[in-house]
């Protein structure tokens, strides 16, 4: 979760500096469209993995806890990527607005990871007294 936040970090820096030289301004709203779509279907994306019991039952695991969390580290990966398609026109433009937009989504999007990750380890069963029943 502090990956937003340094890319935030360095993009005030690069603000007072006016952006990277040589960048065409018109191009910055194509730019910032495509981000945007990218952004969205990787939103997109973040939703099958975590809703998804079809791609949860492909990963080569048999084990409930570890697919869980294989599910959540590539779904935090992915929103850590939202705030990258941030920084680039930040970098490029020299506007803080879009580090804010974007890291802003990242962020609401890692703490709705961590609700539903803590909800769906505690819906998994007890290990120790499955074990406990089986020795009986």
């Amino acid at each position: 979760m502090t990956a937003p936040l340094i890319y935030i970090l360095t993009s005030i820096s690069i603000s007072q500096a006016g952006g990277l030289d040589g960048f065409n301004p018109n191009s910055l709203r194509f730019l910032v469209i495509g981000m945007s779509a990218t952004a969205a279907s990787v939103i997109g994306l973040i939703a099958y993995i975590q809703t998804s019991q079809r791609f949860l039952s492909s990963l080569k695991t048999r084990d409930g806890a570890r697919r869980i969390l294989l599910a959540f580290y590539l779904s935090c990966v992915l929103s850590d990527a939202i705030a990258i398609y941030g920084y680039i026109p930040t970098l490029l433009s020299g506007s803080l607005q879009y580090i804010f937009g974007f890291s802003s989504v990242s962020w609401t999007l890692l703490v709705l990871l961590r609700i539903r990750f803590k909800k769906l380890i505690a819906s998994l069963p007890d290990r120790k007294a499955k074990e406990n029943r089986s020795s009986i």
